[in-house]
């Protein structure tokens, strides 16, 4: 039993170590195009409502809440308002994203 507590918070801490990382190595290298990853419990109509209010949908995910988006300067500021959990490059999600 103690093993198995001490693999778990071994994990959590690595998890939690690495978000950081991930966050900045995901990060959007132009405001113009972002790969959008929506709520998984919303709907895809409403995830598609959202997209198509951000801008032009140029790929979707293996997921269904992930979406790349083509728009304005203010995409990302825009796409975090409409509910995206997290804004990555699509090139960083490229191994779940299909044009």
């Amino acid at each position: 039993m103690k093993r198995s507590v001490g693999l778990v918070l071994c994990c959590l801490a690595m998890g939690v170590s690495l978000a950081p990382a991930v966050a900045v190595a995901s990060a959007p290298r132009t405001p113009f195009t972002v790969a959008a990853v929506f709520p998984p419990w919303w709907t895809p109509d409403r995830i598609d409502r959202a997209a198509d209010a951000l801008g032009v949908v140029s790929g979707r995910g293996a997921l269904a809440n992930v979406v790349v988006i083509h728009g304005d300067v203010d995409l990302l500021q825009r796409a975090r308002r409409s509910g995206a959990l997290w804004l990555a490059d699509p090139a960083f999600l490229a191994f779940c994203v299909s044009s």
